[in-house]
């Protein structure tokens, strides 16, 4: 397992804004938990937060469709 670089993250972000549905991004979500606690995905304090933040902006505009 390696550090998640720039690109990870950038890639992690433009697949979650193109998440079509509540549904969808919950699973995305989860797969995100799962690959963070096997160790696979290595995020930085800073690289979660704005993983977060995409999750966090992309459920907000699905929910007020």
């Amino acid at each position: 397992p390696i550090q998640a670089g720039e690109a990870e993250v950038a890639q992690i972000c433009k697949e979650i804004f193109a998440i079509p549905d509540t549904a969808a991004l919950l699973a995305y979500r989860e797969q995100l938990q799962v690959r963070r606690e096997s160790g696979e995905l290595k995020l930085t304090k800073d690289q979660g937060q704005r993983v977060r933040q995409a999750l966090d902006g992309k459920k907000n505009s699905l929910e007020a469709k």
